[in-house]
């Protein structure tokens, strides 16, 4: 909100990717059109695409974050949330996306760290992920809103550093950082945001899940009003 004075100056029109961008800069008197989002331009966001329900297997994707940071800091969660989990539903299965290549190391070494090499089975195609899993345990990011474009209900997690934390805590001035939560202007993906953020409510929201698929069907229908909100192709262009 600080930068409006700037922008409102420099500016003479704005092309916004997220709906909610739009209201926000027109409420502060700067000429705005909300274009939609670039990601609907790609083969694998089309409608045709998409998947028409959830996925049938009891499969849960660990997406951990792209930065070796983040990465560090959710998957040992993830992993003893896994764990928890195995324990009440041994036919539950773990889908781990790793981000890139350059990651693939770093995850190595925590899971090898954490004796959990044979817990998780890892993925480097995001869209393998989402196709198999019923739903995600995901890091808030772009990848949230990808997930909700596929309508896969999501936990969405974070956690950041104490310092930034603090200056979070002066900065933030909304109720979410989900991108579907901002977008709908509810929490349809639960979040677990710092010091929440742990392997106990990780497991707790999980077999909440597990143990009720209309509750898990009624996120799904809520995740497809927010893919109608973002709308279709034709951003890019």
């Amino acid at each position: 909100k600080g930068r409006i004075r700037k922008i409102r100056k420099r500016v003479n029109h704005m092309a916004v990717i997220l709906p909610f961008e739009s209201d926000f800069y027109s409420l502060h008197g700067v000429p705005v059109t909300y274009v939609g989002h670039p990601m609907m331009d790609s083969e694998d966001f089309s409608i045709e695409n998409l998947p028409e329900g959830l996925a049938e297997t009891e499969t849960i994707g660990f997406l951990p974050g792209s930065r070796a940071s983040e990465i560090k800091t959710h998957l040992p969660a993830m992993v003893a949330a896994a764990r928890m989990i195995r324990q009440e539903k041994p036919e539950v299965q773990f889908l781990l996306s790793i981000p890139n290549e350059k990651r693939t190391l770093l995850v190595e070494r925590i899971l090898t760290k954490l004796h959990a090499q044979e817990l998780l089975q890892k993925e480097e195609k995001l869209s393998v992920v989402f196709r198999k899993s019923r739903f995600l345990v995901a890091v808030s990011g772009t990848v949230t809103l990808q997930a909700a474009i596929w309508a896969i209900p999501t936990i969405v997690l974070y956690r950041f550093s104490h310092l930034n934390a603090l200056i979070g805590g002066l900065l933030l001035r909304v109720k979410f950082i989900g991108l579907a939560n901002l977008i709908a202007q509810k929490e349809v993906m639960p979040e677990l945001i710092q010091y929440q953020m742990t392997a106990q409510n990780i497991y707790q929201k999980s077999m909440a899940w597990l143990k009720d698929p209309t509750a898990l069907e009624n996120v799904r229908n809520e995740l497809v009003k927010v893919r109608e909100k973002v709308g279709g192709p034709g951003a890019s262009e």
